[in-house]
Formats: structure tokens, C-alpha cells, sequence
């Protein structure tokens, strides 16, 4: 990742009549020719140094039981530990914003900890006969721990300096509890009708910790329960065998969350997301199986939709925020299309166009970059984002692969496969002023899979396309801070300008892979 500077930013500037806009940039994203990280101080710090280092457990198991009358009992179980440890630089541009408030603010390293335990039991019936059901339990436990949040700097005496960081350890912890049941039933040859309902209990309980050395609680933990129900049904009908129409309409949610770093209480719940979809479609294949299929449609009607925004905390620290979006609606169309074209070579193409779009939105940031003057007022007026597209959702993606395939007696098959994939240009966020371009990825595989074992030769963006692969608003102190005038708002508006963090895309790579199966 690296930071596009203020000084290329070509809007929304702080004047006495938009007294907190904080700058911004209109167009793609510039790509950097070189990239400016800090991270010798987090080598020499010892740990992981720079980059992130991960040592994870995974475990899983399945277990099934056949039953009289053709019952038969399932038992998923899955679990993931985690152990983190990461150094970076947050500036993204290789300095110190801060040095001389709270050096090493922004070049430091951090240990984290998280453990995720699943299990779920199901009992379903026999597959044969018109009526097919299932019902069964769910329980998710999940733990998140910050043990260590350290700033890395070397002070004026030229010394090595690693010290507690300011920002506070947080320990989250989510429990979900899930009842679910499903019935399907055919009615004749053609047609197949399922619904399906499953009652969820959600519990998100965040605490801070002092770092300090002591991990005193700093405050009382923040602690919320959902519950929900989320149905769904679904139609299918069998125009012959090798063609089926569908359509399903579903209903899901997202759990309340927080923002456990916010002294603001205004800003420290974030509600419940909730989405119902319908969606209809068209999919099958060609007698003997050379072409097949699938032309969907659907909506998406959302409330409370939980974003991402960026705050200055009063120490200087950024934190990234969720927030609520009133209601969104997202439209969209699928398509995918599967042909052979020899016995020997096969094309496979997708297409995807998505209308994503608020409804209901008003933004504090839009508000401040249009001229507010901090008054509720003029956000309400000036904040209205209603009818801008969301951010990061490409209007229309792509891909097509070609896969060709030939035997040679018996050492095996030798294979190439050719693939590309487009994406349109996304907007960073909900101002729709930043984006990313267009970006085109083509690879390219050749190989013989044998028996037991698999070589393959690739290449990965061939082209070595250099389209941002995201970005996020952000600050640049280089050049100092924004002017401060008269306003009509109670809160101090950020001096700091915009920048902006680009997360840059790999280049163009090759290598070699061997797999051996046993």
C-alpha cells in the first residue's frame, strides 16, 4: 500500500465559505512509481519485523449416521487458531507524521490472537419420494484478542525506541446461536417448491483494554443481542430436462456491532443490517452436455447497510468507523456461458452488471466537503449521498477462460490454459470522486497432470495491468495543516488534509507448481 499526497489532490478546499472541507482528489487514482514504506526501524525492532507473520491451527471434522427410515444425521465441526504478529508502516509513506506529539504513532507492530469454533448437527430425510426435509442446530463461538499494540521509532537521540502504543488492546467476542428447518416438496415432474426458515441469536461483546503492561479494563465492555428470522423460498420449474426457470426470495441480516475506539457515544453502536433479496434465472445445458447455461436476474433491498468511514481521534490516531446507511437498492444481472468447442478445448465466459445505489444516506464527510458549516441543518442538506453509486462495486465484471486439453498415451494429460478477467472502475467511497479504473487481468498455465502428481508453468497478470486494487481516504501531514475559520458547528473540524492509501496490485509473476496426490 502507499499514499497519493495531498498535493495532488484538485477539489474541495478549505475556505472560509467550506470551512471543514478537508480537500479531495476527482478522477483514477495516480500509480506511484516507486513505494516509500518505513520499515527498517521494524526490522531492527526483532519480532516478525516488517510484513506479517501467521501460525494457524485448523481442525475439522464430519461425521454422518445413517438412520431408520432412511434418516440420516450429520455433524460438521470446525476450528481455526490464530496466532499474528505484524509490523508496518501506517503512513504509507514512509514518515512520521506525528513525531513530535507521539512518535511512532504510525510505524509499529502488533500481536493478535483469535480462535473460531463451529458446530453444527442436522437430520434430514431420505432424498427419494416428493417430500425431502431437514432440520438442525448451529453454534458459533468466536474470539478476538490485541495482545500487544506497540509504536516503533528511533528518538532524537538517535536511539531504538519500542513503547506501548496509546491506542487501547480490544478484546471482541461473538456467539451465534442458530435454529434452522427446511422443507421441499415436487409436484409432479416439473415442479419443485422448497422454503426454508432459521432463527438466529447474534451477541457481540467488546471490552478495551489499558496498554500499559497491566490490561486493566479501561471501561465497562460494550454487549448487544440480535435476533432474527430469515426465511426463504424458492420455485423451480422444469421447462424440459436440460432447462429449469427458478426464482427465490430471501431474507438475511448482519449483526449490530461497535466501534469500541470512538470516545463519541454517538458514534459507538452500529445497528443491524438487513437485506431481502429475489432473484430469478434461467440455467441448463444442451442435449449431450456441450453447451450449458445460466441467465439470472435480481434486487437487493437494503437497510442499515454497515460502511466503512475514517476518524481522527482527538490524540491523533485514525480509526476506521462502521456507520449506518438508511437503505440502499442493488440491481443486477448474471450471466455465464460454458461451451465446448472441440473435444479438446472448452470455453467457459461470465458476465456480471450490478446498479448499486442509496436510496437514503446522508453523509457527515459529503456535507463537509460540500460546505457545511458543521450545523445538523446544513449536513442534512449538504450530506444527501441519495442516488450515488456505493463504493467498491464495479458496474460490470467479466471473465473467459479457455482450457485445452490433450492426451499423451501414458504419461498423462498436457494441458494450457488461457484466462482474462475485467473489472470496471469503483468508487472509493460514498462521494463518488475517487475511483480506481478499469482493471484487466490475463494469465496464462501449461502443465501435464499425470497420474499421481501435477506440474504446471504459470504466469499471473501477464499484462502487469497496474490498476489500484483498492483505496481508502486517508491523511497527509507533509506539508502541515488546514487553516481553521469561524463556523457555526460545535465540534472542531480535522485540520489534517486528505490523502489517500492505494492498495497497490501484485505485478506480473511467474512460477512453477508441483502437486503430489497420495
Amino acid at each position: 500500500m502507499t499514499l497519493q499526497p495531498r498535493t495532488q489532490n484538485n477539489c474541495c478546499e478549505r475556505t472560509p465559505e467550506a470551512p471543514r472541507a478537508r480537500e479531495y482528489y476527482v478522477g483514477t487514482a495516480a500509480t506511484p512509481g516507486r513505494v516509500t514504506l518505513a520499515t527498517d526501524w521494524l526490522d531492527a525492532a526483532g519480532g516478525s519485523g516488517a510484513g506479517s507473520e501467521l501460525d494457524r491451527w485448523l481442525a475439522t471434522l464430519r461425521v454422518d449416521w445413517s438412520l431408520p427410515a432412511g434418516l440420516q444425521l450429520t455433524s460438521l465441526t470446525g476450528y481455526v487458531d490464530d496466532d499474528i504478529s505484524r509490523g508496518f508502516d501506517l503512513s504509507f509513506a514512509g514518515y512520521d507524521p506525528l513525531f513530535f506529539i507521539v512518535p511512532g504513532l504510525f510505524t509499529k507492530r502488533d500481536e493478535l490472537e483469535q480462535t473460531d469454533f463451529s458446530q453444527e448437527l442436522r437430520i434430514s430425510s431420505s432424498p427419494d419420494g416428493d417430500w425431502r426435509w431437514s432440520t438442525g442446530l448451529y453454534a458459533y463461538d468466536g474470539k478476538f484478542e490485541e495482545t500487544a499494540d506497540q509504536r516503533v521509532y528511533v528518538d532524537l537521540a538517535g536511539d531504538l525506541v519500542v513503547d506501548y502504543s496509546p491506542s487501547p488492546l480490544t478484546r471482541d467476542q461473538v456467539d451465534n446461536f442458530a435454529v434452522f428447518g427446511a422443507i421441499e416438496r415436487d409436484f409432479g415432474d416439473r415442479w419443485r417448491v422448497g422454503a426454508e426458515l432459521r432463527w438466529s441469536r447474534d451477541q457481540v461483546k467488546v471490552r478495551n483494554r489499558a496498554n500499559d503492561g497491566t490490561g486493566t479494563p479501561v471501561e465497562p465492555p460494550f454487549s448487544d443481542t440480535s435476533r432474527s428470522w430469515n426465511p426463504r423460498v424458492t420455485v423451480d420449474y422444469a421447462v424440459r430436462d436440460e432447462m429449469h426457470v427458478y426464482a427465490n426470495i430471501a431474507k438475511g441480516t448482519k449483526p449490530a456491532d461497535f466501534n469500541a475506539e470512538v470516545p463519541d457515544e454517538r458514534f459507538r453502536f452500529v445497528d443491524e443490517e438487513t437485506v431481502w433479496s429475489y432473484e430469478l434465472g434461467l440455467k441448463g445445458a444442451t442435449t449431450g452436455g456441450r453447451a450449458s447455461y445460466l441467465l439470472a436476474a435480481y434486487r437487493m433491498d437494503v437497510e442499515d447497510q454497515q460502511l466503512t468511514t475514517l476518524a481522527e481521534l482527538s490524540d491523533g490516531r485514525t480509526a476506521s468507523l462502521l456507520t449506518n446507511a438508511n437503505e440502499t437498492k442493488i440491481y443486477g444481472v448474471e450471466a455465464e456461458f460454458g461451451l465446448l468447442l472441440t473435444d479438446a478445448l472448452r470455453l467457459d465466459f461470465t458476465y456480471s452488471w450490478v446498479d448499486a445505489t442509496f436510496e437514503d444516506y446522508v453523509s457527515v464527510d459529503e456535507a463537509d466537503l460540500r460546505g457545511s458549516d458543521g450545523s445538523v441543518a446544513q449536513t442534512n442538506v449538504l450530506g444527501d449521498v441519495s442516488g450515488n453509486r456505493l463504493p467498491r462495486v464495479p458496474v460490470n465484471t467479466a471473465s473467459a477462460v479457455l482450457d485445452y486439453r490433450r492426451p499423451l498415451s501414458r504419461l498423462g494429460t498436457a494441458f494450457l490454459i488461457a484466462d482474462w478477467s475485467y473489472e470496471s472502475s469503483r468508487y472509493a467511497q460514498e462521494h463518488n470522486l475517487i475511483e480506481t479504473g478499469g482493471r484487466d487481468l490475463v494469465g496464462l498455465r501449461l502443465g501435464l497432470d499425470a497420474p499421481g502428481w501435477e506440474l504446471s508453468l504459470w504466469a499471473k497478470n501477464l499484462l502487469d495491468d497496474d490498476t489500484p486494487v483498492d483505496i481508502q481516504r486517508y491523511f497527509d501531514l507533509q506539508s502541515g495543516f488546514l487553516p481553521s475559520f469561524p463556523q457555526a458547528g460545535d465540534e472542531s473540524p480535522s485540520a489534517s488534509p486528505r490523502g489517500f492509501g492505494v492498495t497497490l496490485p501484485r505485478g506480473r509473476q511467474y512460477g512453477a507448481t508441483l502437486t503430489v496426490r497420495f
